[in-house]
């Protein structure tokens, strides 16, 4: 029996509702077959022949199971942490001319979301943690020649993030209930991602897109409930309890080299290398802001991704 190796996305979205997703999103930088490509290849919205609006909605069905034998603090295996996620996309090309095209586009680059039980045995480290984004924005394509096209776009993103874990009061205070810590932070950043598209010949074309990080500065006070006496009493007097906690997070860069070439009017051979940087993503300041100020860096030891074809 012979392995493979396994190459994730990381968080990455790569499902926003796109006829792309068929093909599991192979070749999209290189397609230019429908308005996605505003999102995907900027520079390939030269290759419709007419202006496109497409919708994709669509749902995401997650499940997230955890299995457990035995748990210092008790407890089960939480259940489904999944659910049912609404998803999809909205993307608008205006085709000026036969060289000049004008974009829009509204989808998602990342996120992920869980919720256990109450009682799962790993409640001290979290309960609840979910990433949400949203990214639009305009984008424009240009033709230089027959065999060369660039684009290039803007967009501005949205990212929220919510997490909530347990405390265990029963430490300094016997027989309390839990009680529960939450950040839930919000913010706006912007980015850009840039496209060429070479068409070597008719039926077999090259895309590049290349798409930068963007910069979220995620701020919100400390949110206690349900504390016991005692411990109320150590987080009061360590500056923890009432301080303000700023984190910095990254939209990670990326970039995608598609290959299309037609076999035939009904077959095509389509392939991606893409890299994207989540060492970045992983690497997460923090602030903690009270009486006094404390910073420091919470490295989750990502690692960049890569994934094919």
């Amino acid at each position: 029996m012979a392995n493979a190796p396994a190459h994730g996305a990381a968080l990455g979205v790569r499902e926003f509702g796109a006829p792309l997703n068929g093909s599991a999103g192979a070749g999209w930088a290189a397609l230019g077959e429908d308005a996605s490509t505003a999102a995907t290849n900027p520079a390939a919205m030269t290759r419709l022949r007419q202006s496109e609006f497409l919708a994709g909605p669509q749902l995401l069905v997650v499940d997230i199971k955890f299995d457990t034998a035995q748990s210092s603090f008790g407890g089960g295996n939480g259940g489904n942490a999944g659910g049912v996620v609404p998803a999809g996309g909205l993307f608008y090309v205006h085709k000026v001319n036969r060289d000049l095209a004008l974009g829009l586009s509204a989808d998602s680059f990342l996120g992920f979301g869980f919720e256990f039980n109450d009682d799962w045995a790993g409640r001290y480290h979290v309960t609840k943690g979910e990433i949400v984004t949203a990214a639009a924005g305009p984008s424009i394509g240009y033709r230089l020649n027959e065999r060369w096209s660039i684009g290039i776009g803007i967009f501005a993103l949205y990212g929220e993030l919510d997490q909530r874990a347990a405390i265990n009061n029963a430490i300094t205070d016997p027989g309390t209930p839990d009680g529960e810590i939450r950040f839930e932070q919000d913010d706006w950043a912007l980015g850009g991602n840039v496209g060429v598209l070479y068409e070597a010949r008719a039926g077999t074309r090259f895309g590049l897109n290349a798409r930068s990080k963007a910069e979220l500065d995620l701020k919100d006070a400390v949110r206690l409930r349900g504390l016991g006496t005692n411990l109320g009493s150590l987080l009061s007097l360590t500056g923890i309890l009432g301080s303000e906690v700023d984190m910095e997070m990254s939209l990670p860069r990326a970039v995608t080299l598609s290959g299309y070439h037609e076999l035939s009017d009904k077959l095509a051979l389509m392939a991606n290398l893409a890299w994207e940087e989540w060492s970045e993503f992983g690497q997460v300041g923090i602030t903690l802001n009270s009486t006094t100020s404390r910073s420091f860096e919470q490295d989750r030891n990502f690692k960049d991704t890569c994934h094919w074809p």
